[in-house]
């Protein structure tokens, strides 16, 4: 009887403080002084996150019970979005989808120890997704993993406690704005695009956004924020949030936990850092963290077979922690709550090459001062550069242009006894590498990437340089790093996510204007030239020369589909003197009224022979 009027009791204490709470952000105003309270201190917040490079995203939901097919129709999309796709009432999502859905081989201990192994520092997981199912116990809705479906516990409060037993942070996806289980949850994306359930509740007119953030979106964000204490709210899909809403969002988190991170999904430019999705940006001036899937699907699939190779992983997480940003990559598990054996098979591999070479990733700053002339990436700490080398050189030897700090030793960052590798310095600013060393055994050449530490004296001193070209590899040339010549001829960075974001060249209508780049080669040879360009039909027949000295190459455009379809074209054969100095033109030779083509870049290819 005593335990009875208790729960009563605090049921009750529990239901009116989520009435006064709702009450409040009816009446809540706010000023930009009051923002700033909120979202002052971003740099120490994110201090951890920026050492930390490396996190697991998990999505999970009842919705992966679908894997993607429902009433024996696969749809080509996710099951996170199986719902909508089909669109499943919500009574028969819930007695069909939510109520049977029961995890039995869920282990929490063993999910982080994945993510730990594979070199990983942090896990984003979905609270709440576009369905409107919490994957934990919530006071706020019934539809919830512990009251509304046949596994009755809650698995997010089992891995907060496995993430604080093995020190890994963790962090909570919420879907603020998209809610197909309540009627007022209207999705608005844009002036005339939705994204609510209308299969249940078509009529529009009667649905009001605030009454769906007061009865749910703030209630459950306050019970993540407060219960279970996220080191990230991670929102999404803002579309057409209002600057109140985004706000009431804000102070909740903030007025809780002061240092609980925030992304720019909550809207109105109220997070702490950037998302690209699915893409590494080109470079950024923000820090930003990229989330990216293992296969081609968030959510679990079983048709979903595309699962990236472990090199490609380490490149893509090398290349973004290079740009100073993180990689939050992200893995779908089934409905009995395991991870797909060959995404564990995956992150093994990577696991194993972080486990020699993680100090090039974690705690270190981009280093965009260097600009390397092979395939790979630099990144820095006070004291130390790190080589990753993604294709090994021909030559076994590489070039890190415009060096003038003191060397004081350079070595694989695998070698344990860090043997020293040979180096000199040309032309008082450019670092040549030996790396073959009979000293030094063969196994530390890692297929997927090999690191290098060069160590140095002091503060990291650098001069631009030209770019440099050897026989020993491919050799990239940026737009940006381009003499423009011309009136109409313009370089933009095109920051559509998709659509070839990134530098490029375009408007290039007049043929007297050209784009050139001063080149060195200390060893020469032959090259192969291969642009990557973007054009419409409406290019065809356009005509440009490449030239190096007496030497020319002319070629016609071919059309790629869309300015931004970008695709490599090989143009033709040069031949580059050893020790010489030259000016690579890109010029037109006719137009037929559109621009000559988007230029995204242009690589020189050595020949071997």
């Amino acid at each position: 009887m005593m335990k009875t009027h208790i729960t009563v009791k605090i049921a009750l204490i529990v239901f009116f403080s989520l009435f006064i709470l709702a009450d409040t952000f009816s009446q809540q105003k706010f000023t930009k002084e009051e923002i700033d309270k909120y979202t002052a201190g971003k740099e120490e917040r994110l201090r951890w996150m920026k050492e930390a490079r490396f996190g697991m995203f998990i999505h999970w939901g009842v919705y992966s019970l679908t894997s993607d097919e429902w009433n024996g129709q696969r749809y080509n999309g996710e099951s996170c979005f199986v719902m909508e796709q089909a669109k499943i009432p919500v009574k028969e999502y819930i007695d069909k989808v939510a109520r049977p859905f029961n995890p039995v081989r869920f282990d929490a201990d063993k999910w982080v120890q994945i993510a730990q192994n594979a070199g990983m520092k942090y896990i984003i997981i979905t609270a709440k997704h576009v369905d409107g199912f919490a994957m934990y116990g919530s006071r706020a809705s019934p539809f919830n993993i512990v009251d509304g479906t046949a596994y009755k516990k809650d698995p997010i409060l089992e891995l907060r406690k496995a993430c604080d037993k093995y020190g890994l942070k963790l962090g909570f996806y919420y879907s603020q704005h998209w809610d197909w289980l309540h009627p007022h949850a209207l999705a608005q994306m844009g002036k005339e695009s939705y994204k609510d359930n209308f299969w249940d509740w078509p009529d529009r007119s009667k649905k009001d956004p605030d009454i769906y953030y007061r009865e749910k979106s703030y209630k459950q964000v306050e019970e993540l924020v407060t219960g279970y204490n996220p080191a990230i709210m991670w929102f999404d899909v803002p579309g057409s949030i209002t600057p109140e809403q985004s706000y009431n969002l804000l102070r909740i988190v903030r007025s809780n936990k002061p240092y609980c991170i925030i992304n720019n999904r909550i809207g109105n430019n109220m997070g702490d850092y950037g998302t690209p999705e699915q893409t590494i940006p080109t470079e950024s001036p923000d820090f930003f963290e990229v989330c990216m899937t293992i296969q081609d699907n968030w959510g679990y699939s079983f048709f979903d077979r595309q699962f990236k190779s472990p090199k490609t992983i380490i490149h893509n997480l090398v290349d973004i922690a290079s740009k100073g940003g993180n990689y939050l990559l992200n893995v779908g598990p089934t409905s009995e709550g395991i991870f797909p054996s060959p995404a564990v098979r995956v992150l093994e591999e990577v696991g194993t090459w972080m486990a020699f070479n993680g100090e090039s990733i974690y705690k270190t700053t981009a280093c965009p001062s260097i600009k390397l002339p092979f395939d790979g990436r630099c990144t820095m700490k006070q004291g130390k550069l790190f080589i990753n080398i993604f294709e090994w050189p021909v030559g076994e030897q590489v070039i890190i242009p415009g060096i003038k700090s003191q060397i004081k030793k350079v070595y694989f960052l695998n070698d344990s006894e860090q043997t020293p590798l040979y180096y000199e310095i040309l032309d008082d600013a450019h670092l040549l590498i030996e790396l073959k060393n009979d000293k030094v055994s063969r196994n530390l050449i890692n297929p997927y990437s090999t690191a290098i530490v060069i160590e140095y004296s002091g503060n990291l001193l650098t001069v631009s340089s030209p770019a440099i070209i050897d026989a020993a590899y491919c050799t990239l040339l940026d737009p940006k790093d381009a003499r423009i010549k011309g009136t109409t001829l313009k370089y933009s960075f095109n920051s559509v996510w998709g659509k070839g974001r990134g530098y490029n060249i375009y408007d290039w209508l007049n043929t007297e204007e050209t784009v050139e780049w001063k080149i060195i080669s200390p060893r020469g040879g032959e090259f192969d030239i291969e642009l990557c360009y973007g054009a419409p039909e409406g290019c065809s027949g356009n005509e440009f020369a490449v030239r190096l000295g007496d030497q020319e190459i002319r070629s016609y455009v071919q059309p790629t589909g869309d300015w931004y379809d970008y695709r490599n074209h090989l143009v033709g054969r040069i031949l580059i003197k050893t020790n010489s100095e030259n000016v690579l033109v890109i010029q037109p030779v006719k137009t037929t009224g559109f621009s000559l083509m988007n230029l995204k870049s242009v690589r020189l290819l050595p020949i071997v022979r």
